[in-house]
């Protein structure tokens, strides 16, 4: 088979009319499963809007409602576009109760019937590797044209890693290991070199980049991995952006990179404001601690607040120091714990309570996807009317994002509760006259 024959649209429709069978559990045994993250991170690393109408290009069978359904009230749609017969088939099998209307078209996404701005989102999973650049070049009109102004997209692909012994075990599994894997659970051999070929022949996220930017610059995509005007392109390992961790303290060098490199990732979880519920499947931790008494003391501990006055404890460190609390602001968490460091970045969500009014303030910050837990934390003052008492309340809502967040999770935890005490002792010495 030559190279090129890989992008002939009756070569690839063929192919996946005879994948159709197994091919759901061809991506999860080759991917150890972690397409099924990779699926879910492409749908929340976008805005979508209750009511909105998402159109999934590429859709196999469906393997993105689920993400998007949960994003959607009833007055939303999805609008599934796919041009193998057999897939539209059996996804329209799946989707016989629907919690949101869904459209199954057998189209080429290349040239599919959806109206013209008739989708607030375009999104698609595993399909970009499909095409050739000047078909990328044709995508990139029909994206256009779908898409509302204001619209956003995400795609996800596979893609070669950077040089190095982790880009050496790709090419060898994709080479040698996702063949094998193809004859055994597909049976047949004669077509199954394309993963091999494709998933090594061409970055083609980084070959529609250019497209998209010529593409309607009036059309302002805030996206995920790629868009109509801005483009970001994210690289993700084991289902998460790349955690960091260190065997000595990185430099500040690194951590400013790591700055950098946080500004546009987007939150790891949803929706905002998680820090006050219970959410299943989440760890609730909070403290509450006095910390002075009267209005001066929370006009003093509002300074300090702003001042990250709480993250003065020796072995949690917080960049850039002097770190705003406005929404929008990101930081770096730098950890110490036995023995290892960790960057995590997170993202300044909402304030509480109205500065300067002595009664009550704070703000909460949300864990980006660089982040090895995901979730929500709340730092707050406050005065009680009555007592005229100030105290300083931490409560925090997480589950495990890494590999190593999951494997650690009981020493994690208690990681988490020292943290609350010696944050409560660091805000009482910092208003009682302690130095940075």
């Amino acid at each position: 088979m030559r190279n090129q024959d890989i992008y002939n649209a009756a070569f690839v429709r063929a192919l996946f009319d005879e994948m159709s069978r197994t091919y759901g559990i061809v991506n999860v045994v080759s991917s150890f499963g972690f397409c099924v993250r990779w699926r879910r991170q492409c749908v929340d690393g976008i805005a979508i809007a209750p009511d909105s109408t998402v159109c999934d290009l590429m859709s196999g069978m469906g393997e993105l409602w689920p993400s998007i359904a949960r994003r959607l009230t009833p007055a939303g749609r999805i609008a599934a576009v796919d041009f193998s017969p057999v897939m539209t088939a059996r996804a329209r099998t799946r989707a016989r109760r629907p919690s949101v209307p869904i459209e199954i078209l057998t189209d080429d996404a290349l040239a599919s019937s959806i109206p013209n701005e008739a989708a607030d989102a375009v999104v698609s999973s595993f399909g970009l590797k499909t095409f050739d650049r000047e078909q990328l070049r044709v995508l990139a009109n029909e994206v256009a044209r779908v898409l509302r102004p204001g619209g956003r997209l995400s795609f996800v692909e596979m893609s070669v890693p950077p040089p190095g012994w982790l880009r050496a075990l790709y090419m060898f599994y994709v080479r040698r290991v996702i063949p094998v894997i193809g004859r055994l659970l597909l049976g047949k051999s004669g077509k199954l070199s394309f993963a091999g070929r494709v998933h090594r022949a061409v970055l083609q996220l980084r070959s529609l980049q250019p497209l998209l930017r010529r593409r309607r610059p009036s059309s302002p995509a805030a996206i995920a991995l790629l868009g109509l005007r801005d483009w970001r392109r994210r690289r993700t390992f084991a289902g998460v952006r790349t955690i960091m961790f260190f065997v000595s303290r990185p430099s500040l060098a690194r951590i400013e990179q790591f700055l950098k490199e946080s500004a546009d990732l987007p939150l790891s979880y949803s929706p905002v404001g998680l820090a006050a519920q219970s959410p299943a499947g989440f760890t609730v931790g909070e403290s509450v601690v006095t910390v002075g008494q009267g209005r001066a003391a929370f006009d003093r501990a509002e300074s300090a607040l702003q001042a990250w006055r709480h993250y003065d404890i020796g072995w949690v460190e917080l960049f850039p120091r002097a770190a705003s609390v406005k929404p929008g602001s990101v930081v770096a968490v730098l950890i110490r714990h036995l023995g290892i460091w960790s960057l995590n970045g997170c993202r300044v969500l909402y304030t509480l309570g109205a500065h300067g009014s002595g009664e009550s303030y704070g703000f909460a910050y949300g864990t980006l996807t660089n982040h090895a837990e995901s979730g929500e934390e709340v730092f707050e003052i406050a005065r009680d009317p009555r007592s005229d008492e100030v105290t300083y309340r931490i409560r925090g809502v997480a589950r495990p994002q890494s590999f190593l967040a999951r494997a650690g999770q009981p020493i994690v935890r208690l990681l988490q509760a020292k943290f609350r005490r010696d944050s409560g002792e660091a805000f009482r010495a910092a208003l009682n006259g302690g130095s940075r």
